[in-house]
């Protein structure tokens, strides 16, 4: 649904001429003038130069600074007018703040309650709130979804979520979020809870999280709401599910802060998780259209209890002086085997992407991942579904899906991009990868073992569409059986 109405205001917007479009937020920096009209697509717009034109922002917020001047109309939908840190009423179009007085009869300040039904996206990953699906402090496998989603294994899903705000003050916040919703086709309710009391501007942060969701590892590879597309329209699911029921405790750290224009961000946290994890099937066979096909039938998890220890680091660079984006994140799962349960194991997790653009010509990215699991007690079993899959969508696209297992792997692609219009480039894209196994019980050692005549390859052409969508064909390099596959992706850095 939101891809949908994404689209309907793309062509909207396309038929002026003179009309900037971007799909992140959006920066016309002091003594710079620009005559056009602007519009800003879930993300915010911040002006400290001359606009001579028409502003319109979003799902984000406006911030016209002092030296900032915007001579047409401004106006923020689901967002907040800024003008010299003072809210413009008149143009802020955001139901958000009225439900809130409604429902709860307070004033800014107080508190604050949102209800989300899926318009936000996965953007600020960084935030310890969870208003999108990237969330850092969101749990690893569970599957963020919007207020309606679609799988072979849910069917239809409707849910609604809400941010609480209790406590805003300048040495504490108290903040709460919930979500829950109706699995149809498997006929359960589902819900997510959890409580983070942060100090500081959130230099310390101490939660816990109550849960019984569907999860799934696939996450990384493909976004839950074009997977839910996918099933939905195209009849292709492609996640792998199994069912999360428990609770777990949680501390971390953010640290934001500019530097010569550059913006920084590093995140840390730690948690313990105790879960139980249940086996799930397909629960339906229908999609809108290609009903000749049936879905891809859900690898059975392996069931039992497990309680384990998360630990991440994460950070994000936009670099203005260079135009590079860097976004480096590890997480490390190991089971804590003092605990009678009924798994055993520990894995790493390393991803480097960064991302430069030549005189807002030329593109080129890079990403790099790198996964590692090994068993931590031979008594116990490794999960199945920590296992790391490679082939299909989101990793290696010229293969099938899940074609190659195994508990050590890696993932790279290589993007040159020429940006062609203003909502989208043309990219080559060279795609390696591997997944292979090793008996050692470090997971370090046979991380890095993998050569040129094993790597599997695939060279492709693809075209985006905003800052997150792809429609790409991609050829197998090392095999003529099936060589070539198109599909439509989600753009992640890890």
């Amino acid at each position: 649904m939101r891809t949908i109405i994404i689209a309907v205001i793309i062509f909207i917007g396309a038929l002026s001429a003179e009309t900037v479009s971007k799909f992140t937020d959006y920066t016309l920096a002091a003594n710079d003038t620009l005559r056009a009209d602007v519009k800003v697509f879930n993300g915010s717009a911040n002006i400290e130069g001359y606009l001579e034109g028409n502003l319109e922002v979003y799902s984000g917020d406006i911030t016209i600074t002092a030296t900032g001047t915007v001579t047409g109309e401004v106006k923020a939908f689901a967002g907040k007018v800024f003008r010299n840190e003072q809210i413009d009423d008149e143009a802020s179009y955001f139901v958000v703040d009225e439900l809130k007085k409604l429902i709860l009869g307070r004033e800014d300040g107080e508190g604050s309650l949102s209800l989300s039904m899926g318009i936000g996206g996965p953007d600020n990953a960084m935030t310890s709130d969870n208003g999108d699906q990237k969330s850092f402090f969101f749990h690893n496998s569970l599957i963020r979804k919007d207020f309606v989603s679609y799988s072979k294994v849910e069917g239809l899903y409707l849910g609604l979520n809400a941010d609480i705000k209790l406590v805003n003050t300048e040495i504490a916040d108290f903040n709460m979020n919930a979500s829950g919703g109706y699995a149809f086709r498997m006929e359960e309710w589902e819900y997510y809870f959890d409580q983070k009391l942060s100090f500081f501007d959130e230099k310390l942060i101490l939660g816990g999280a109550e849960y019984k969701s569907v999860a799934s590892e696939d996450q990384r590879k493909l976004s839950s709401s074009l997977n839910a597309a996918s099933a939905f329209f195209l009849h292709q699911d492609f996640y792998n599910y199994y069912m999360a029921e428990g609770f777990g405790l949680f501390a971390g750290s953010l640290y934001k802060f500019k530097q010569a224009g550059n913006d920084h961000q590093f995140g840390v946290k730690a948690g313990v998780y105790s879960e139980s994890i249940d086996s799930l099937k397909n629960k339906t066979n229908w999609a809108l259209f290609f009903n000749d096909r049936d879905f891809i039938k859900n690898i059975d998890a392996d069931d039992g209890d497990m309680v384990e220890l998360v630990a991440s680091a994460r950070y994000v660079g936009i670099l203005k002086d260079y135009n590079t984006f860097v976004d480096t994140y590890y997480t490390y799962e190991q089971t804590l085997d003092q605990y009678e349960q009924d798994f055993s194991f520990k894995k790493g997790l390393f991803s480097f992407f960064v991302e430069n653009k030549v005189k807002e010509m030329f593109v080129f990215s890079n990403l790099f991942r790198l996964e590692s699991v090994a068993a931590a007690d031979k008594d116990r079993i490794v999960p199945n579904f920590k296992y790391i899959t490679m082939g299909g969508t989101g990793t290696l696209p010229g293969y099938r899906l899940n074609e190659f297992v195994g508990n050590r792997g890696f993932y790279d692609r290589f993007v040159i991009g020429f940006i062609g219009y203003d909502l989208a480039e043309f990219r080559a894209i060279l795609d390696m990868g591997e997944a292979y196994f090793s008996s050692s019980d470090d997971i370090m050692k046979d991380s890095g073992k993998f050569g040129l005549s094993s790597m599997k390859t695939s060279f492709g052409l693809g075209m985006t569409i905003g800052e997150k969508y792809m429609f790409s064909v991609h050829k197998r390099l090392d095999s003529n059986v099936n060589p070539y596959q198109f599909q439509l992706s989600y753009i992640y850095n890890y």
